[in-house]
């Protein structure tokens, strides 16, 4: 049978639960600042950005993804690349991948790929993937980031 606690036992257990809550609090308000500085930077952001599983599904998208090929946050049914990339742009991101994969780099390369927008028409993007938990792909309209280049040069 457990031995009895004396009340300064007691006492000074509770203060071990106090200071151990407010450490707990003061994690759980740091992890809450992180993620609001995160979801800050990635709804900000003027590249799209996407992560996609490795079943090649599109589990999450930021506003400019959303405005660049029109992705809704609405759609009902699993969007993949399959939806929004072209047949060639489709081989060359899946290469790219198994590239990154088989070197291990996480460290993401440009390349260009043909997106199929939900409006039918086509657009060029400079795609940079990375290789993390899940694929983090991030993207600028060719045209814009051809202008960005332009604008850094002057």
């Amino acid at each position: 049978m457990a031995k009895k606690l004396t009340y300064e036992e007691l006492e000074q257990r509770v203060k071990e639960l106090e200071k151990e809550a407010l450490g707990r609090k003061q994690v759980e308000e740091a992890l809450k600042e992180s993620e609001n500085r995160f979801r800050t930077l990635v709804e900000k952001s003027v590249e799209a950005i996407f992560l996609v599983n490795f079943d090649i599904e599109i589990v999450f998208w930021n506003p400019t993804a959303e405005e660049m090929i029109g992705l809704r946050t609405t759609h009902t049914k699993k969007i993949t690349l399959y939806d929004v990339l072209t047949p060639d742009s489709l081989k060359i991101a899946m290469a790219n991948v198994a590239r990154a994969s088989k070197a291990g780099t996480t460290r993401p390369r440009p390349y260009e790929l043909t997106i199929r927008k939900f409006d039918g028409t086509l657009a060029d993007l400079e795609v940079f993937i990375g290789l993390v938990d899940k694929l983090v792909c991030t993207g600028f309209s060719v045209p814009q980031a051809k202008a960005y280049q332009r604008d850094s040069q002057q």
